[in-house]
């Protein structure tokens, strides 16, 4: 009998401002997470993280943010290699152009 590997996933959200913590934003990236997990199970929710009222724009969300601990995490080896950041969109994880992005993520 062949076991498969089970990943592990970290799903992730963000919404940018107070105004959005009463619409449906949550619920959309929530449910697209949901849906994505049905269709893959082999992969195991190992933590759910969300950035509330933190703008893409201006990069908090990695600075002070649940995204910048878990990649604070994944550089110091405390995620196991293959693991997953499941995100509704691109946009949730920064809306940072390529460079600046880069340099929020590039340790001094």
């Amino acid at each position: 009998m062949s076991t498969k590997h089970l990943r592990s996933a970290f799903l992730y959200q963000r919404f940018s401002s107070e105004q959005q913590s009463g619409n449906s934003s949550l619920f959309r990236q929530t449910q697209a997470q949901e849906d994505w997990l049905t269709r893959h199970p082999d992969v195991v929710v190992a933590e759910r993280l969300v950035d509330h009222a933190m703008s893409g724009y201006k990069g908090h969300h990695l600075t002070k943010g649940a995204l910048g601990r878990l990649v604070a995490q994944i550089e110091a080896g405390h995620i196991e290699k293959g693991s997953l950041i499941l995100v509704e969109h691109f946009s949730r994880l920064s809306r940072l152009n390529h460079e600046k992005l880069q340099r929020e993520l590039t340790p001094n």
